[in-house]
């Protein structure tokens, strides 16, 4: 599978995903609408995290990963 995501970045991503999901999480009896948004991009930058891949940085040509592919 390609992974265009760096160490950091996958690092990053995984741990800005759980704390946006904990955030969306806290105030889902605020405002619904803002818990949800927060807790949907979390989600994704947590599974993105995981598996190293980006859709986003694929369409843009764009990869933090320097390692060659195996």
């Amino acid at each position: 599978m390609l992974i265009n995501e760096a160490g950091w970045e996958r690092t990053t991503r995984g741990v800005l995903g759980v704390i946006l999901g904990i955030i969306g999480y806290r105030i889902l009896h605020g405002s619904a609408a803002l818990a949800v948004v927060l807790m949907i991009v979390g989600l994704v930058l947590l599974v993105t995290g995981l598996i190293g891949y980006c859709p986003v940085w694929q369409l843009l040509h764009i990869s933090t990963n320097k390692q060659k592919p195996r």
